[in-house]
Order: C-alpha cells, then structure tokens, then sequence
C-alpha cells in the first residue's frame, strides 16, 4: 500500500488525541494539555504564541492507501535554541538540522515493517517537499525504549552517543540515546562514498590519465547540486551530488554545444562526460574552466547592477529566440520550471496560509489566484530554470558567464524572470523589465513564482524577524506591491 504524508488539519486531531490516550503511546510520548494545545495552535495557523517549545514544532501525519496510522514531530534546531550540548555538537554546518519525534498510533501497524519504512519514506519526503537543504536529522528515543532505537537504525540512523536530556522538557533527566541520519554532502542512500578533492583526483586518474598530472583544487563557493572542482588552469570537474542532479549531466553534455553558438555570453562547454564507478555511482562532466566570479560572493554598486540587468534581459532574449533545436519539456527532471505556475498550488498555498501572521495572506493569495488563471498562449521558449545569482559570472564588472544548465526545457519563461524580484531593484529592475518586454500576464506568474519560492523559504526560517528572513519577506512585499 502507498505511504503519504501531509501536515496534519482539524480532521486529523480527534484521531491523534485518541492516539496519545493509549497507555502505550503514553509511555514514551509526552500527553500534557501544553503539548495538545500546541497541536490545536498549529492546526489553527499559529495565530497565538505558544509556550511548547515557543511553537516551532510541525506535525505531520502519515497515512497508507488514505488512512493515517502515524504522528511525526519536526523541529528545526539550531545554536541559538536551548538544546543539550550533545546534540549542539552534531548540528549540520548549514543551519539545516531537523529534530524528529516520532510514533505509529494504529496498533495494527505494529510488527509489520512499518516502523523504519515510514520514517525513512518521511525524510524523502521531507527534503523534496519541505526543504532540500535538509542534511541532518536527529532523533533521541528514550533509553528504556530499544525496541524504536533499532527501527531507527533499520532507517538509516546511526548510534552516536547516550545523553541525559536536561532542560524542562518530556524525559528530561532521564537517559536517551542519540541517533542521526545524516545527508551530507550527497542526497544519496549509499553513505559509504563522500565527494572530496581525493576522490575526484582518483576518477580523473582511473578515466582521464591524459588530465592525471594536472592539480585539481576546489572551487571557493560550492553548491548544493553538485560539487565542483577545478582542474589543472582550463578544465573544471563537476560532480553531481545526487541521482536527481546526475539525469541532468547527459543532457548538458548533449544540448550546452548545440545551444553556445546562438549566446553572446559564455555559457559551460563539455569536454568530457565521466561514468559511474564502484567509488561513484553518478556520471560527471569535464567542462572548460570560464573566468568570472560568481555574483553571489560580490557587493554590486547601482551603476554595476543596472549594466547586469541589461545584460541579463539580452540573454534571456537570446535563449527564448532559439527556435530550431529540440528539447525536453519541463517535468521532474528539472522541478517543473517552464511549466505553469499552478504545478505548486496546493503548496503555495499552505505556505500563505503558514505565514498569515507575518505577510499579507489575502493579497498573496489574490495575486496566485490571478496568475494562475493566465498562462503563455505562444510556442514554448528555452528556459534557464535556475536563473539565480550563483548561477552568473561577473568578469572586470561585466557579465561573463552564466552556468548550470541542468534546469533548461522548453517552456513558459515565467520562471526565468523572478531576479527581477530577488535580486535587482529600483532602476536595474526597471531596466530589466522594459529590455525584456513581455506581456503582462508572464510577468503575473513571474511574480508567483516569486512568491511561491519566497513563501517556501520563509517557511523554513524559525526567526521570522531574522536578516535572512526580512530577505524574503521584502520579496513578497515587492511582488504584492510592487
């Protein structure tokens, strides 16, 4: 039977209330009116604060073939909340660590398999649907309870330590384990591999022994799909994180050279593409190295950003005007871009309704429900689909490259044009706007993709008066506004 999950909602209280009564579930789980209150605050939209873990807890349940069975607990942890210092000591790097709790209600699912193949099915979700970024998790089950240490095991957590919980929490001065599943720095079941400068040093050796006496060193500012590095002084290597980011390696190697002679600006040129291995599971390419320095890791001035929103504009016409080469339409493969906005409406949604205290819901949700009703009524175009600004190179103040193809389709262009929002303002964006000279109704869905992607990233930002969350927050406003 399938396995689905879903926030929980009003309907799902009764039955999680009726859970949390049994003397089994009792044992272990916490059953305070705090903790129910807080369960009713999240189904109500988090209107009130709350005094359970200040309310940054999200419930989810999990059902097979429609009928819930399961109660998950997720919480973003991080330095500045009041954790034990054993687990402050394995928080991921990148702010991306999630605490779970964890419980199948429905007896009828116990002894069965479900225990492990849930919770495992519930991190793919969770890093699909959820946050991408997602790279640890942390779980800690009561001494007293092996029985749910070895099913975590069995999900792929492993034992890193025992702990006495403190703080004024459920268990607290009672002994626990601590178990982690970690993502990092690949997305991909098999953990026996890990994606270093050595490694990519033996495959180049083992493939490439033309390259083998080259140096290869790694790139300042690695990304999140793949891992880059560069190879002796005009060759690159990268090296596709995950099986989703490795499908999109054969298609740049087949369609960056049919697409380069009709760009003004440089775009990444394959050399060669490597093959899986027994240390490697994934294709990888060999690109020529392009100078620049990617834009993320500069300040621009006014005069600066005005010129790149020209040269932004003239690219993005260059691609859309490509009309004689074959193309996949967008899908999986590339996370929708290019198809219309409405493919992520149950989610746009829910993160309106999540953030109705912080933005204004009702004008958001206006602005989706408008453009969701347009859509490109031409002939698809060639899109980018990641075109953010780790994706662009600057070279003496000009733009020089654009780079990470692995989103490209044919498509509505929509979702090319949300850095009119998330990078550039004032003048620049007004440049931006009148240089591509679109109809109005694409820049309604450019928006809505704006939002859409703001909302989603807010959502994740337990500090919504933080800098990186103001960030986001601009950028709805701008978009509802502006």
């Amino acid at each position: 039977m399938p396995l689905s999950f879903e926030k929980i909602s009003l309907q799902h209280v009764d039955i999680i209330f009726d859970w949390l009564a049994e003397p089994f579930i009792q044992k272990f789980w916490d059953n305070t009116q705090s903790h129910k209150d807080d369960i009713l605050n999240f189904v109500n939209g988090r209107k009130e604060p709350s005094n359970y873990c200040d309310g940054k807890y999200v419930y989810w349940i999990a059902s097979c073939d429609e009928s819930p069975f399961a109660m998950l607990m997720t919480i973003r942890e991080t330095t500045e909340d009041h954790i034990d210092d054993i687990k402050l000591n394995h928080l991921s790097k990148t702010g991306h660590t999630y605490g779970i709790d964890y419980m199948i209600g429905n007896k009828n699912y116990f002894g069965k398999g479900y225990g492990a193949k849930t919770l495992s099915q519930f991190l793919d979700f969770f890093r699909k649907e959820f946050d991408a970024s997602a790279d640890t998790f942390i779980i800690d089950p009561a001494a007293d309870n092996p029985r749910a240490k070895n099913v975590y095991m069995k999900a792929g957590f492993e034992h890193v330590a025992d702990f006495v919980m403190s703080g004024d929490v459920s268990g607290a001065g009672k002994p626990h384990y601590l178990l982690i599943r970690r993502f990092e720095p690949t997305e991909s079941n098999d953990e026996s591999f890990n994606i270093t400068t050595d490694l990519a040093r033996e495959l180049i050796a083992e493939q490439f022994p033309e390259f083998a006496h080259l140096p290869i060193e790694s790139v300042e500012k690695q990304g999140h799909d793949n891992r880059t590095y560069r190879l002796g002084l005009d060759m690159l290597i990268r090296m596709p994180t995950a099986e989703s980011y490795a499908l999109k390696v054969p298609k740049e190697q087949s369609l960056l050279p049919q697409l380069a002679p009709y760009l003004t600006v440089s775009i990444p040129t394959p050399i060669k593409m490597g093959t899986a291995s027994q240390r490697y599971p994934y294709p990888f390419s060999i690109y020529k190295w392009l100078e620049g320095v990617s834009i993320n890791l500069l300040v621009l001035d006014n005069n600066c950003l005005e010129k790149l929103a020209f040269d932004l504009a003239k690219f993005l016409k260059e691609l859309q005007s490509i009309r004689n080469i074959e193309g996949p339409a967008p899908g999986q493969h590339n996370w929708w871009r290019g198809d219309h906005v409405s493919v992520y409406d149950k989610g746009a949604r829910e993160q309106i309704s999540e953030l109705s205290t912080v933005i204004d819901g009702n004008e958001a949700i206006k602005l989706w429900e408008r453009a969701c009703k347009t859509k490109w009524n031409k002939s698809p175009v060639w899109i980018h689909g990641d075109f953010a600004i780790g994706n662009m190179l600057l070279n003496e103040g000009k733009l020089s490259a654009i780079i990470d193809f692995g989103g490209m389709a044919l498509g509505d262009p929509a979702c090319d044009l949300v850095i009119a929002w998330t990078f550039l303002n004032g003048k620049a964006r007004d440049i931006f706007f009148q240089e591509i000279d679109l109809d109005e109704n694409t820049w309604l869905r450019a928006k809505a993709w704006a939002l859409w992607k703001a909302s989603f990233e807010l959502c994740q930002i337990t500090d919504k008066n933080s800098p990186e969350a103001l960030i986001q927050k601009r950028t709805i406003e701008d978009v509802i506004y502006g």
